[in-house]
């Protein structure tokens, strides 16, 4: 449909089978993940970042890369830092930035509103009782409503979302294009560099 634009997440990988996978941490391990996925669409660019930071901060997975849609090749972004502000008594992010360098060490930013979530126990992640790989049976099935306006972002099953945002790329040579992104967040246990200290505490 014209107008309307999207990225196809292919990074499920191996699930597990046979009953919910429910302690993926060994018990002496206080549970911590950082994660944050973000994917810019414009009309004449993309950019893509992800992260997992260690709970000092440090990532140990992180990687950028911008696209311009003129049929050059793609453009690894590097020396990645962050800029992130919460959204009081959740672990929801009100705005973010990203930074970067391209080869030539031009600036590349990504400035994000999240306008709305998307809850991710939707399709399974962290839901109480539909989480990934229950067995429910042979032949069950199960549907549930509510309304988002009344949705408790405290709730440990709510932390997970994807965030639709109002977007700004600016490129290497200085244009700041508008797009669209999303931005997935899933953050548990300690976040030193902003504040959160156990497993679901919520920012101030």
């Amino acid at each position: 449909m014209s107008g309307w634009r999207g990225t196809r997440d292919r990074s499920w990988g191996v699930r597990s089978v046979g009953g919910a996978n429910r302690n993926p941490f060994p018990p002496e391990m206080k549970p911590q993940f950082f994660w944050l996925w973000s994917p810019f669409n414009g009309d004449d660019h993309l950019f893509y970042f992800h992260t997992n930071d260690n709970a000092d901060g440090q990532p140990w997975n992180r990687s950028a890369v911008l696209t311009a849609l003129d049929g050059s090749d793609p453009q690894p972004v590097t020396d990645l830092t962050m800029d992130l502000r919460f959204k009081s008594g959740t672990r929801h992010l009100s705005s973010a930035r990203f930074a970067g360098k391209v080869a030539d060490g031009r600036e590349v930013r990504l400035t994000l509103e999240p306008e709305w979530n998307f809850y991710m126990r939707g399709v399974g992640y962290g839901h109480t009782s539909w989480g990934h790989s229950a067995y429910q049976g042979p032949h069950a099935t199960h549907y549930e409503e509510y309304r988002v306006a009344d949705v408790d972002e405290a709730q440990a099953d709510t932390n997970h979302i994807q965030a639709a945002c109002k977007a700004v790329l600016t490129t290497p040579d200085g244009v700041a294009h508008q797009g669209r992104a999303m931005l997935e967040q899933l953050i548990i246990g300690e976040s030193q560099p902003y504040g959160l200290k156990d497993l679901f505490d919520l920012a101030p």
